[in-house]
């Protein structure tokens, strides 16, 4: 094979590359906009309740013990060590 040719496979491959990547990052936006949609749904709380969890990325904390017990995203009302999230005071945890 010459080097043209050679070049040209390369290239070609190369597109080919590109685009399989493009369709496959696409898919998985829509895959995470499907997965906070069910994660929204999946938590969404009333009104003045307080959110064990909150929506996916807008808290480290729950995104990452999203399987795990531990305390609520938000304090109590009657919280005893300053309304923090995540609290484990008495009155929160």
């Amino acid at each position: 094979m010459d080097e043209k040719k050679f070049q040209d496979a390369i290239e070609a491959s190369s597109q080919k590359l590109a685009e399989s990547f493009a369709k496959l990052l696409e898919a998985a936006n829509r895959a995470m906009e499907i997965l906070e949609r069910a994660h929204l749904e999946h938590h969404a709380v009333p009104l003045n309740a307080r959110r064990h969890r909150v929506p996916f990325g807008e808290c480290h904390h729950c995104d990452m013990n999203a399987q795990s017990f531990g305390p609520s995203h938000d304090a109590s009302p009657r919280c005893e060590s300053g309304k923090r999230n995540h609290c484990t005071c008495d009155t929160c945890f």
